[in-house]
């Protein structure tokens, strides 16, 4: 009985094993894949290959209702956390009103500002809004078994850019609606 233990204990762990070192591990290629047409490969199989892929779909009013000069307009309270690209530490931020972020990015002629990690936006506000539509596009992406999902909210001055991140994501999917991505 003591063996079969230690059999069932020894595949449970490299079953977990197996799956978490699935999970972290990532390509070594450099490439990023550009599709501009869809494809008849299944979705799951080109995510799979755990590259950087760039899809062109074109959505007008998903990309039309979701611009700074929209969420500006509709949520002019609601904090944004933005950060400065030129200073030394660079995970701080201040948090400021989202018509004042905008008006801070039109006034930026240094390119310095951009706003990132709005976890707390896009999770407040009221559920029949302009995230819904991207929400549902989403969920095409969505791995099997998804047991995490966190939306954000990016954007900034005039050709500023975000530092270099490392995430432990399985996906992370990026809906660029002006500008390149």
């Amino acid at each position: 009985m003591n063996y079969l233990h230690i059999l069932v204990t020894f595949l449970v762990v490299l079953f977990v094993y197996i799956h978490i070192q699935f999970q972290l591990s990532h390509s070594q290629e450099k490439d990023v894949y550009v599709l501009d047409v869809p494809v008849t490969i299944p979705i799951e199989e080109i995510f799979e290959l755990k590259q950087p892929v760039v899809m062109h779909l074109h959505d007008q009013t998903l990309t039309g209702d979701l611009t700074k000069n929209i969420l500006s307009e509709q949520f002019p309270k609601f904090d944004m956390s933005v950060y400065d690209n030129t200073r030394e530490v660079t995970h701080a931020h201040i948090l400021s009103s989202c018509s004042a972020t905008k008006e801070l990015f039109n006034d930026d002629t240094e390119s310095r500002y951009y706003t990132e990690k709005n976890y707390n936006f896009v999770n407040t506000i009221p559920p029949n809004n302009i995230f819904k539509g991207m929400l549902q596009k989403h969920q095409l992406f969505e791995p099997p078994l998804c047991s995490r999902k966190l939306f954000d909210i990016m954007f900034g001055s005039h050709n500023s850019t975000t530092s270099t991140q490392y995430s432990v994501m399985y996906r992370n999917i990026f809906t660029v609606t002006k500008g390149n991505p």
